[in-house]
């Protein structure tokens, strides 16, 4: 598993970041949840639809980090004179690894948007 995050590179660090935050905002939504009806009914759909946002940006965030890790495999692999199809292939394999770390994130961001909603909204109906 440290090996996999090491293979994110340094967007591994801003998705674990978002990761620490879409876990903040499940367990704070969560909690609100589980208090009586008040004043703050209007704000807590925003909240719930913002850990939804926060799970898309990891997504986005992971295919960027993707993208520039390709980039720059590219532009080594023009300037070496000999290599290896086997160490290309490694790279390439390695470069998934931020948007897997994303697209991870946004499962657990859709699934617990969802539950949430489906809470909130039964909430509101009694």
């Amino acid at each position: 598993m440290l090996t996999l995050f090491k293979g994110a590179g340094i967007w591994g660090y801003f998705l674990l970041f978002l990761l620490a935050l879409i876990l903040f905002q499940i367990i704070r939504r969560a909690m609100a949840l589980s208090k009586p009806l008040g004043d703050e009914e209007s704000d807590a759909e925003h909240g719930i639809h913002s850990i939804l946002f926060w799970g898309g940006f990891s997504a986005l965030l992971g295919i960027y980090g993707q993208i520039t890790g390709l980039y720059h495999a590219l532009g080594a692999i023009i300037a070496a004179t000999e290599i290896a199809p086997k160490l290309i292939l490694q790279g390439l394999s390695e470069s998934f690894t931020s948007t897997l770390f994303g697209m991870s994130n946004l499962i657990l961001a859709a699934l617990a948007w969802h539950l949430l909603m489906r809470a909130h909204r039964r909430r509101l109906k009694s």
